[in-house]
């Protein structure tokens, strides 16, 4: 199949999804490329330099970071993170491959360690799990704050410490 310089295939196929229930009328080809530009709102060049590293399945979110073949995206804003219902996230894993990223955001989301994470996965390394996954884990910032949260919590509901400042 062969897109007119307007994308009309595109939108072709795109109404033919939204009339037949979003699993008909595109094409299997076309399918990720439809839902992407129908209900992410990215831009063609986007869609097609898209990877799997943009999408983060666990939290609906959809990262763009370059347009394709290798140019930089369009705009400062372009780069901005866009949240996705889970569904349509589900909807866009189309390789069987990406199933065990998924399952590793899994994982990461319930809070397991690299180590554990690199067990599951069968890494010969958890280096190589880290060079993978490392941005699905909570960052330092987020982590810290909830631990300095779970003491401060703890602290109120101990009554020889409520109130107590030291």
């Amino acid at each position: 199949m062969v897109l007119s310089a307007h994308g009309s295939v595109i939108f072709a196929d795109c109404v033919a999804v939204q009339h037949r229930g979003h699993r008909e009328g595109a094409s299997e080809g076309l399918r990720p490329a439809v839902l992407l530009g129908a209900f992410v709102g990215l831009r063609l060049a986007e869609v097609a330099a898209l990877r799997v590293s943009d999408i983060d399945f666990m939290r609906g979110v959809v990262s763009p970071t370059t347009q394709y073949p290798t140019r930089p995206l369009k705009s400062g804003t372009s780069p901005t993170p866009i949240p996705i219902p889970s569904n349509l996230a589900l909807m866009l894993s189309v390789r069987f491959h990406d199933l065990r990223h998924y399952f590793a955001s899994l994982l990461i989301a319930a809070g397991l360690d690299v180590k554990v994470v690199q067990a599951r996965l069968r890494h010969a390394s958890a280096m190589t799990t880290l060079n993978t996954y490392g941005h699905m884990w909570p960052d330092k910032d987020e982590s810290s704050r909830a631990a300095v949260a779970v003491a401060l919590a703890a602290r109120e509901d101990n009554p020889r410490t409520k109130g107590v400042v030291d």
